[in-house]
């Protein structure tokens, strides 16, 4: 008489073969978290995440799902090509029984392409778009927007290092140098939207605030329209000439005078024309729409006569015909947190303590 045994195997249950292969590949129970600021020079980081059997960790960060050659460190820098696009980082696990990878969350930031109303940005990183003899500044093509723009020299400016030694520029981005004088850059025929409603900002180092009264960091046109100004000989008080852009006099700067880093803008909409340094509201008076004239002249670094300018660097320069509070604090938030002067935001901006997100 012989008996039979059987011995099921559940769920959950292994077999000798299981015991025989030794542990598992790694196992992760808490994906990579990747964080920081997507822009240029800026450095982003990612965790290894929560892993099971784990020895040792690779990594390779990706933009836009492309993997991006060479960034197989556990920090990556953005460079001026990954802006605007979403970035993530595969985590690749090694245990006894081999690899296993992770991929990480995906960040992204707001650039001033993302806006839909973006007349011209011109970037100095952008470096396609730039003309160079050496280190001098030859000429500069927007990096976006949807007026072309080609700017010439009227005195060649420079290209500043990128070393973070020169003119206080943060380590990794380039400015232009500007003298007082004429290193300035001139797009002769620059076209505004119908109703001249917009903003104008720029990133700007103000190298020696004591300049003459017609000191400017832009202007448009050679005889009328608007320049930011020093408005006083004593020190750059940023004033705004508008005397013809439908109102009388100029809107003062109350903040001034300045030196080193800023953001300083001009925004007209359908009642007024105002002054902003670093998203704080210094000055505004009356201002008709369309009182300006189209096209113009763009002139960077220089005044309206294009004889006289403020000593600095020159970071990215922004027109956009959306005069809003949101399209302006996007912009600040933008170049602050671009220029690593985020600090400069006052408090209770939208982006005091975090860079504008993806749309």
């Amino acid at each position: 008489m012989s008996t039979s045994i059987n011995i099921g195997l559940g769920i959950g249950d292994r077999t000798a073969g299981d015991f025989a292969t030794g542990p598992a590949a790694p196992l992760n129970t808490s994906a990579p978290v990747v964080s920081g600021t997507v822009y240029a020079a800026q450095t982003l980081s990612t965790t290894n995440g929560t892993w099971i059997d784990a020895d040792t960790f690779e990594y390779q960060w990706h933009s836009n799902l492309a993997a991006i050659p060479g960034a197989t460190s556990q920090t990556f820098v953005v460079t001026t090509a990954q802006e605007g696009t979403s970035i993530s980082c595969t985590v690749t696990a090694t245990g006894p029984r081999g690899p296993a990878p992770a991929a990480s969350n995906t960040i992204r930031n707001w650039i001033p392409s993302d806006s839909t109303t973006l007349r011209v940005w011109l970037d100095p990183n952008f470096t396609q778009n730039l003309t160079l003899d050496g280190i001098q500044v030859d000429g500069i093509t927007q990096r976006a927007g949807s007026e072309p723009v080609s700017m010439a020299p009227i005195t060649p400016p420079n290209k500043n290092s990128t070393d973070g030694s020169f003119h206080s520029a943060p380590a990794g981005l380039q400015s232009f140098l500007h003298s007082a004088q004429q290193d300035a850059l001139r797009e002769d025929t620059f076209n505004l939207a119908a109703d001249r409603e917009l903003i104008l900002a720029m990133a700007v180092n103000v190298d020696d605030p004591v300049q003459g009264t017609n000191s400017s960091i832009v202007s448009f046109d050679a005889q009328n329209d608007f320049l930011l100004r020093s408005g006083a000989v004593a020190g750059f008080l940023g004033e705004m000439s508008t005397t013809v852009l439908g109102g009388p006099g100029g809107v003062s700067n109350a903040g001034g005078p300045y030196s080193g880093q800023h953001v300083f803008e001009a925004v007209f909409d359908d009642t007024n024309k105002q002054v902003y340094t670093d998203g704080t509201l210094q000055g505004s008076s009356a201002y008709t729409p369309g009182s300006m004239s189209s096209p113009t002249e763009l002139q960077w670094g220089v005044n309206r006569a294009g004889t006289d300018g403020i000593s600095g660097s020159y970071g990215d320069l922004i027109v956009d015909d959306d005069p809003s509070p949101a399209s302006r604090q996007l912009i600040e938030g933008f170049l602050h947190w671009k220029w690593g002067i985020e600090s400069l935001l006052p408090v209770g901006h939208p982006y005091e303590n975090n860079p504008p997100p993806a749309p």
